[in-house]
Formats: structure tokens, sequence, C-alpha cells
């Protein structure tokens, strides 16, 4: 998807040192445990993990290859809440309404105290 966006950046890692178990188990294992879940939270506002390229709805990394020759290729995803700015001025509008009638109701009942 970063692709068609036009919002891509690539990384290529080499790892140095020796891996001990299987480097296919130890990646399946890392992008399993890392990948992407829905916003569960209701005040979390943002959430990341891994996808497999191409499938960025479906993090099944079982049934969706993640290596092509002798790489690995995966993306991350990152979602984040946001609510548009023209809904939160309506409500902002709607609750300065609301508090300047409720201080006009105010002045008007200390004026009425102050004839009487």
């Amino acid at each position: 998807m970063g692709l068609l966006s036009a919002s891509v950046s690539v990384a290529r890692y080499r790892v140095d040192g020796k891996i001990e178990e299987s480097v296919m188990e130890t990646v399946l294992s890392g992008l399993k445990q890392n990948a992407i879940t829905t916003i569960e939270d209701e005040y979390a506002e943002i959430t990341l993990g891994w996808t497999p390229f191409g499938s960025d709805f479906n993090p099944d990394f079982e049934k969706i290859t993640f290596t092509f020759g002798k790489f690995f290729l995966f993306s991350l995803r990152i979602d984040k809440k946001s609510v548009p700015s023209k809904i939160i001025q309506k409500y902002i509008s709607i609750e300065i309404a609301k508090k300047l009638a409720l201080l006009l109701v105010k002045k008007l009942a200390l004026l009425l105290l102050k004839i009487m």
C-alpha cells in the first residue's frame, strides 16, 4: 500500500553473528508476536505492528508468505485514531452556546431580583 500512496521507506538489514535457532522460526515468531492488532482500548490513539507485504488488513503470517528468495518482506502498519477538526468545532460551538444561554439566564435572574 505504501508504494501506491507515495510514502515509501525501504530498509535493508544484515545480521552479524549467529542465530541459535532456525532463522525462519525466529522471524516468524517475532512477526506473529508483534503483528498489528485493532485498537481495542477506548483511550488508545495509535497502534502499530507488522503485516505481510500486500496484505495490510490480514496479518496472518501462517497463510501468507513473507519470504522472497533469501529475503524477508513485510510491512510496518501504523493505525491512528483521529477526529476531524470540523466535528470538534461543531461540538465546541454547541457547548459555547449552552454556556452563554446559561449565563444569560443567570444574569436575567439577578436583574429581576434587583428590580423586586
